[in-house]
């Protein structure tokens, strides 16, 4: 599959995967966000279905077992090069998981995988699309407030080699829904 200049949007899974107050991140080894820090997650084989895919990428990123808790969000990632045309856009299913074991290893899509504090991210050199999935979404989850539910259309900042333009469509999650983290 062609994932640089593609000619139709590219569906992705990903997992924030949270234990103890904290959250599994990889260092992505390949572009668009090589180097950058970022929830686990690639994308899924012909008629495999989102929930599987999730924990396959998962397993093969950091080498732990997942249990899926429940999709949270919908984030459409679109970077465009210096002469407007478009160079990658994944649209990704982001899920809530707990980890069934906590030893991690990294493969060949992450150069390391990692657990860090949920407080002490600031000093991490994260993707954008997480740090915003962070502050409007899985962060009130956790704080027992309703997610918000507005979308964040259109976002748009100067990234490496063009701009991209971000948006995140949280799905409607109850404080409720919360299970032990």
């Amino acid at each position: 599959m062609v994932r640089e200049y593609p000619s139709h949007p590219i569906v992705g899974v990903a997992a924030i995967v949270l234990y103890k107050g904290k959250v599994l991140l990889v260092k992505r080894a390949k572009p668009p966000a090589k180097g950058l820090w970022s929830p686990p997650g690639g994308l899924p084989e012909a008629g495999e279905p989102l929930e599987a895919a999730v924990k396959r990428e998962i397993r093969e990123e950091t080498g732990i077992e997942i249990d899926v808790k429940m999709p949270i969000a919908i984030v459409d990632v679109n970077l465009k090069d210096e002469n407007g045309a478009v160079k990658y856009h994944y649209v990704i299913m982001e899920f809530l998981a707990s980890p069934l074991d906590t030893k991690l290893s990294s493969s060949s899509d992450a150069i390391e995988a990692k657990w860090f504090d949920i407080n002490d991210l600031g000093n991490v050199r994260i993707t954008r699309s997480f740090k915003l999935l962070m502050e409007n979404v899985v962060n009130p989850f956790l704080r027992g407030e309703f997610c918000n539910v507005r979308a964040i259309k259109n976002f748009r900042y100067r990234a490496v080699d063009g701009y991209c333009t971000l948006s995140i469509y949280p799905l409607n999650i109850m404080p409720s829904d919360k299970t032990s983290f």
